[in-house]
């Protein structure tokens, strides 16, 4: 699934399409700080670091405090359970 397609799913599923870039980054950084994840994800370190804080409440991402900062990391398994709901309900 390509990553535009998997955004698609997760705003169907009620992220917006800031939080599906942001989440979507994480997942392909791995673990990361606010800055890497902005500039992965195309928003401005400000923006990217507040949706960051909106995921980690909605427990959609952790993050850790290491010697060279806060990072970042998307909890596993969301994206998985957001592409079946979706299949399931195409197939309902």
């Amino acid at each position: 699934m390509t990553k535009l397609k998997l955004a698609q799913v997760l705003v169907e599923n009620g992220l917006s399409k800031k939080q599906a870039l942001v989440y979507l980054s994480l997942v392909e950084c791995t673990e990361a700080p606010a800055s890497l994840i902005a500039r992965v994800s195309g928003l401005k370190r400000p923006t990217a670091y507040l949706i960051l804080e909106e995921l980690v409440a909605a427990g959609l991402a952790s993050h850790i405090k290491r010697s060279r900062g806060l990072q970042f990391r998307e909890v596993d398994g969301v994206i998985q359970e957001c592409v079946d709901d979706t299949h399931h309900r195409q197939i309902l």
